[in-house]
C-alpha cells in the first residue's frame, strides 16, 4: 500500500485542467515522493527478511541472487513501461495513460497470488512463524589495563 496508493493516484492528475500546471506539478511531485520513500521502505524490509531466513553461510550468495534480480527488474521495469506507453498512445481510447498501470498492478496480482499459493501449498515457509534470527552470541571479557 505504500507505493500502491501513489503509484495509482497519479493517472487522476491528468485529470485537473491544463491551465493548473502548477497544481499538476505539485500533486506529481507528492505522488512520485510518496512512492519512493514506500519503495525505499519495501525494499529495505525484504532485505531485511532475506537476511534473517538465510543460514549464515549462505547469506553472501542469497544477497547476490537478490541483488541481481532487483538489477534485472530495474533494467526491464523501465523498457517495458516505454514500450506500453508507446502502446497506450497508438490507441485512440480515452484515457489511455492508465493502460501502463492496470499492466502493473495486474503483474501485482498475479505476483501475489503465485506466492499466497506457494505459501498456503507449503512450498515457502511462513516467514511470521518459522523466522528465527541468525544471530551469534558473543561474549564479552572485560579487559584489565
Amino acid at each position: 500500500l505504500l507505493t500502491a496508493i501513489p503509484v495509482l493516484s497519479i493517472p487522476l492528475i491528468s485529470y485537473i485542467p491544463p491551465n493548473h500546471v502548477a497544481l499538476q506539478m505539485v500533486l506529481l511531485a507528492m505522488c512520485l515522493g510518496a512512492k519512493n520513500v514506500g519503495s525505499s521502505v519495501c525494499f529495505t524490509s525484504a532485505l531485511i527478511l532475506l537476511n534473517m531466513s538465510s543460514p549464515i553461510g549462505q547469506l553472501g550468495a542469497v544477497n547476490g541472487a537478490g541483488q541481481a534480480m532487483a538489477s534485472l527488474v530495474r533494467a526491464l521495469g523501465p523498457a517495458t513501461g516505454g514500450i506500453l506507453w508507446g502502446i497506450s498512445l497508438s490507441i485512440a481510447i480515452p484515457s489511455h495513460q492508465t493502460i501502463v498501470f492496470i499492466f502493473g498492478s495486474g503483474c501485482f496480482v498475479v505476483v501475489a497470488l503465485i506466492y499466497n499459493t506457494m505459501v498456503t501449498l507449503g512450498d515457502i515457509p511462513e516467514t511470521s512463524t518459522n523466522m528465527k534470527a541468525n544471530v551469534e552470541i558473543v561474549e564479552i571479557k572485560s579487559i584489565k589495563c
